[in-house]
């Protein structure tokens, strides 16, 4: 019996392409067997390389294969082993050939059948001569010859580059494979002729394009008004399935998957207004083969090693994670067609609950729906959260996941409507509520919307039931009566067609779904998050946003700035703006500002008060100013009962800027801006009580742009931290001045020693990679030092290392009032030690012994036997007296004198060379630094004494 493995096969399609004969099984010869151990441990990596390279090199070098008809890893390779002497075809091989061929002796409209029905095609396929036929030997030979030749030019091409560890070809190989959209040869021809085109001719003609082009076509605002105005509605959402989905290139039953992929999307496509908003939006449809993490896949590799950040999502490692919403929709090959997975602990999703539906509702709500529909549907389920009698889609305990928020409520309520909604709740354990008539009871209201959204509910359903384990139950037993049929010596060759998994996974002693449920989320939620955030009011874009008119400058802003019901005038934070930009402030072409207006939801009247001060501005806000995105929400925290319980600790900082990016309109800022020409686009952080925007360098924006972020090659991260105001506390500017100080000569020796902080931090969106956002699993995480969380989330997601510059002339001034409640006013009389050792009370700062050494821990992971003793002498205040003496000297003079220290200096004796020398060029500039900046404060504290 032949062990056919995962990676058997990939290694095996590995060697057939570059023209060997790699066989598995008894009897394999010497030579072959040879190969396998020659791969020994390096086989991870040659099917990493595989993975990844394939995507762009074998693609590329099958085109004269598409181009003629033919699939080159489904019909070819079909030919070639039906070709064979002796061979029976596997189960993929038949399958491919089956649904590709399209031959009328057996095969024809076999896709169409159901499983038992399909298997008897297959059979009359497989011994179907006609097939062998469309391809002939030498044709074969020639387009695997090219693959071949190209396959080992491109790798041969990544060497040559000094690509030496296999690890670092694999990340650049992801980077190339990001999910773009190229325009196709042709391109005017084909937006022009292919609305007119008879549907057949325009379907085949979309399915001869590779996905990079689809997805051009589908983001070309002329082509799709032009489908809307020449097509009816169910021909326009036909096009836009084949538009919009896409498959990696190993699905197994690649034909089988893109079918039925193309028609429940098409089926939930119904309304021609969502649609267009779709494909305006860059929606699409990702098939992720059922063997492959969906991280592996192009589109979400940036999710690898990652986890949800979401309530919904429950912590889960994206690496497991079978499905996702989202812009790019992941749907899984084996949800679709009923089989199995090997990833993530269950082998499937119970018969019936289809994940497709359920992850392509969410990008509908967040890309297709109108502000109105998303406004109606919020609303829904905030009355349903305050009904403690309410029956949800996944049942009436308030455990069920589709009560979570709003986006799974509508995802399950689909799943509902469309008849997908089958199986048990993972938390809950009750049976979920199924079908359109459940829906008219109880939800009523929003029955309209699915009906103008998905069409009539007497429409619905698939050509087979969603996720058809049960019936592939059934085909499997036909295989295996297929195989014993075929003779006995055949079958002693091949082995027997493998039993499927249990068709349900196991239940726990209490009644309730076992651990291995992938049903949406598989595990129980993990431990709650510090707040909770409730949209209270829809996103709006106030202000002027041309598209006719090119941007001259390359780099663009979209600013996201938390702010309070109770705060300053929204009016007043932005107009502060217009100081960051030279000349009369920015244009509509280059800035843009996202306001979030919140309020703790136990607040009286805090939903009103957050209307309120939206409607305000909205009145205040001249059409003709640069756009500004207003988003309205109050947040919860379980350890805030009352007023006086809000804090430092209690306030969720990270949900709040996380929900105000994640908004659509910061979408379509980045987006407006990408359109009107700018090469570079930056989110930047900052809050609601900064000063002035004017930098000892000059305007913030203006200046960012011109030293670094108009470059060829700008940093993913650029922060010039923050001053205090004019009216702080005397004490608490110089503190703050310290602070500065020492970060920059910590980020000058190495940027990852230093917090980029909230107030003014510059991230770039990797427009450059096709991302209209920062990508997912990049956040400010849970609580406080939401900066800290940004950036390592950022060095996570992103393959390629993270560049980061400080640069204090480019420090903005903000209140420092909320960082300073610790640092004592000096009062008048003698500058002392302990006037000057209050400068490091200051929260948050770099000057301090504790915080510098934690610091330099983290990054270079260096001991405490090291840096207790160096921040002690490094922090060491001098007599007020003998700074500028001590300020004076010379880094020599300084080592020379820790050397002295005979616990320092054995520490660093203990430690290699390169770390010492970085170590001491940190602790030397930090000593400098602080020293320069204490005989400033001790000056200035003086004089005014």
């Amino acid at each position: 019996m032949v062990k056919r493995t995962y990676g058997v096969r990939r290694i095996s399609e590995f060697w057939r392409l570059t023209g060997r004969t790699f066989r598995t099984g008894g009897g394999a010869p010497v030579t072959e067997m040879r190969i396998f151990h020659a791969i020994g441990t390096a086989r991870r990596h040659a099917l990493l390389i595989l993975d990844h390279a394939e995507r762009s090199c074998v693609r590329r070098s099958f085109a004269a294969a598409l181009s003629a008809g033919v699939h080159p890893r489904g019909r070819a390779e079909a030919m070639r082993r039906q070709s064979g002497k002796g061979q029976i075809p596997s189960k993929r091989t038949t399958s491919e050939a089956a649904l590709v061929a399209q031959e009328p002796a057996g095969a024809q409209g076999a896709a169409q059948l159901n499983p038992p029905d399909r298997l008897l095609a297959l059979q009359r396929a497989a011994g179907n001569a006609v097939v062998a036929q469309i391809l002939s030997r030498r044709g074969r030979e020639d387009i695997f010859d090219r693959a071949r030749n190209q396959r080992l030019a491109e790798l041969g091409r990544i060497r040559q580059d000094g690509a030496g560890d296999v690890r670092d070809t694999v990340r650049e190989l992801g980077r190339q494979q990001a999910y773009s959209a190229t325009p196709p040869p042709n391109a005017e021809r084909l937006v022009a002729e292919l609305p007119g085109m008879p549907e057949p001719d325009r379907l085949k003609a979309l399915d001869s394009l590779n996905g990079e082009y689809r997805r051009w076509l589908a983001r070309n605002k002329e082509f799709v008004d032009s489908l809307r105005a020449c097509l009816p509605p169910k021909e326009f959402a036909k096009t836009a399935a084949y538009l919009m989905v896409d498959l990696d290139d190993r699905v197994t039953s690649a034909p089988s998957a893109r079918q039925e992929a193309r028609a429940q999307v098409e089926a939930m496509l119904q309304d021609p207004d969502t649609t267009g908003r779709l494909m305006m939006n860059r929606a699409t449809v990702m098939v992720v083969p059922k063997d492959v993490p969906m991280t592996a896949v192009s589109a979400f590799h940036h999710l690898a090693g990652t986890h949800t950040h979401t309530g919904a999502g429950g912590g889960r490692g994206w690496d497991d994670v079978r499905g996702s919403g989202g812009r790019h929709a992941a749907v899984t090959e084996e949800n679709l067609l009923g089989d199995h997975t090997t990833i993530g602990g269950a082998t499937h999703y119970e018969g019936g609950y289809s994940t497709t539906t359920h992850e392509f509702a969410h990008t509908i709500h967040d890309y297709g729906l109108s502000d109105d529909d998303r406004e109606q549907i919020a609303r829904r389920y905030q009355e349903k959260l305050t009904d403690p009698a309410a029956v949800w889609p996944d049942g009436s305990d308030p455990r069920n996941y589709s009560r979570r928020d709003d986006h799974e409520f509508f995802a399950q309520l689909t799943n509902a409507y469309l008849g997908t909604n089958h199986g048990d709740d993972p938390y809950s354990g009750e049976r979920r509520n199924n079908g359109p008539d459940w829906v008219r009871t109880h939800e009523s209201g929003l029955l309209p919307l699915l009906e103008r959204v998905y069409g009539a509910a007497s429409a619905k359903g698939h050509s087979r039931s969603a996720n058809p384990v049960e019936a592939n139950a059934a085909m499997y037993e036909g295989f295996r009566d297929f195989w014993s049929s075929v003779g006995e010596q055949q079958h002693a060759r091949h082995g027997s067609a493998p039993h499927p998994p249990p068709l349900r996974p196991a239940r726990s002693s209490t009644g309730l779904p076992g651990p291995n449920r992938t049903s949406p989320p598989p595990k129980a939620p993990g431990p709650p998050r510090a707040g909770q955030i409730k949209p209270s009011a829809r996103p709006e874009l106030i202000g002027l946003l041309d598209d006719r008119a090119r941007s001259p400058h390359r780099t663009a802003f979209v600013a996201l700035v938390p702010t309070t019901a109770d705060g300053p005038e929204l009016a007043d934070i932005a107009n502060r703006y217009r100081k960051g930009f030279a000349g009369e402030g920015p244009d509509s072409n280059r800035f843009g500002l996202v306001l979030g207006v919140n309020s703790w939801e136990g607040r009286e009247k805090a939903l009103e008060k957050v209307q309120a001060k939206i409607d305000t501005f909205r009145g205040q806000w001249n059409k003709k100013n640069f756009p500004v995105g207003v988003v309205g929400f109050v947040w919860g925290n379980h350890k805030v009962r009352e007023a006086k319980d809000i804090g430092q600790d209690t306030i969720p900082y990270g949900e709040i800027r996380q929900h105000i990016m994640k908004q659509p309109v910061v979408t379509q800022l980045v987006n407006h801006f990408t359109d009107t020409g700018s090469s570079h686009v930056y989110l930047h952080i900052s809050d609601s009580d900064t000063l002035s925007f004017m930098t000892p360098a000059g305007p913030l924006f203006s200046e960012a742009a011109t030293r670094h972020l108009g470059t060829d090659d700008p940093p993913d991260l650029l922060s010039g931290g923050y001053t205090a105001g004019a009216d702080d506390q005397r004490m608490v500017k110089l503190a703050v001045k310290l602070d500065l100080a020492v970060r920059k000569a910590m980020a000058d020796v190495d940027p990852k020693l230093v917090y980029f902080p909230e107030p003014n931090t510059f991230v770039k969106v990797r427009t450059d990679w096709g991302m209209d956002g920062l990508e997912d699993g990049i956040g400010f995480g849970s609580g406080k030092e939401e900066g800290q969380n940004l950036v390592d989330s950022l060095e996570k997601v992103r393959s390629a290392p993270v560049t980061r510059v400080f640069d204090p002339s480019l420090a903005i001034s903000t209140r420092a009032d909320r960082i300073g409640g610790k640092v004592q006013a000096f009062n008048g009389g003698s500058v002392t030690k302990d006037t000057l050792r209050q400068l490091y009370n200051l929260a948050q700062t770099h000057a301090r012994p504790q915080e510098w050494s934690d610091r330099i821990a983290r990054v270079h992971g260096t001991g405490r036997d090291v840096l207790n003793p160096l921040s002690e002498a490094v922090f060491d205040i001098p007599e007020p007296g003998s700074l500028k003496a001590e300020a004076a000297r010379q880094p020599h003079d300084i080592t020379r004198a820790w050397a002295e220290k005979a616990e320092l200096r054995d520490a660093l004796q203990a430690m290699d060379k390169k770390s010492r020398n970085t170590l001491l060029k940190i602790a030397l500039g930090t000593r400098k630094a602080l020293l320069n900046a204490l005989l400033d404060a001790c000056n200035e504290l003086s004089t005014s004494a």
